[in-house]
């Protein structure tokens, strides 16, 4: 397993006051890719866990109430990648925090993904997806970090299949 650490701000363990978790993941299949759009930005399928929410838990949320696509609990593989971001004065100023982010990569099954209302399925080759990300990083901070570890992702599972 890869792990991302960011921390620009130098940032230590007793200077985080608040503490959160992400799910993202990557479904795949072959030579091509499933991520989102959400009119500004590609990114992986995501969500934030809520408290006492296991990671399976979350990603079978995100996909049911998002897209009405049910994941079998079995079907979900340990995460392959994870990112530390810590982030001074965020998401208020004397408030530090870090942001788990944990990546998984779940096969694709050969089915229409429905997209929802603020968010559009792309199905699409890796070159294309690894253009599509490349020339669309957002500006914030945070987006960024997790964007730039998604970007290297796609990279290195382009390089592995």
């Amino acid at each position: 397993m890869k792990e991302y650490i960011h921390n620009d701000a130098k940032l230590k363990e007793k200077d985080i006051n608040q503490e959160e978790s992400l799910v993202k993941v990557l479904l795949t299949k072959d030579d091509s890719v499933c991520v989102t759009y959400n009119q500004r930005y590609y990114d992986f399928v995501g969500v934030k866990t809520e408290k006492n929410e296991s990671f399976d838990d979350a990603i079978k949320r995100i996909f049911r109430d998002s897209f009405s696509i049910s994941i079998p609990g079995d079907s979900i593989p340990s995460y392959s990648y994870s990112s530390k971001c810590y982030l001074k004065d965020y998401p208020n100023r004397n408030k530090n925090s870090v942001i788990n982010v944990y990546y998984y990569l779940i096969p694709l099954e050969d089915k229409t993904y429905n997209s929802s209302d603020s968010l559009e399925f792309i199905v699409d080759n890796i070159d294309s997806v690894i253009d599509k990300f490349t020339s669309n990083i957002p500006p914030m901070k945070l987006n960024k970090y997790i964007y730039n570890d998604e970007l290297d992702i796609l990279k290195e599972y382009k390089d592995n299949h």
